[in-house]
């Protein structure tokens, strides 16, 4: 039960944690604007980066997700094609 929990965890950190990282940059940025430029232009910089790449590992999360889908789809509907086809050639004897 405990390795479900650490995988969905872990699902969870690989498909977010950029983006929570993003966020955590920008609430930065927010509190030290004016007083330190340079921690700003790199806070500003990082919030692009890891904003970019959050939106990147979304899209490709939902594009096998859709792959797997339509994959299992066509497995099924051949499956269910083949137990037809069986079942009209066992009766036509």
């Amino acid at each position: 039960m405990s390795n479900d929990n650490h995988s969905k965890l872990e699902k969870w950190r690989a498909k977010y944690g950029v983006l929570v990282i993003a966020l955590g940059c920008l609430f930065s940025v927010i509190n030290s604007w004016g007083n330190n430029w340079i921690l700003t232009g790199i806070l500003g910089l990082s919030v692009l980066i890891c904003g970019t790449i959050g939106i990147f590992d979304i899209k490709r999360a939902i594009t096998e997700k859709n792959r797997m889908i339509k994959f299992y789809l066509l497995l099924t509907n051949r499956y269910l094609c083949l137990k037809s086809a069986a079942s009209k050639a066992a009766f036509s004897f």
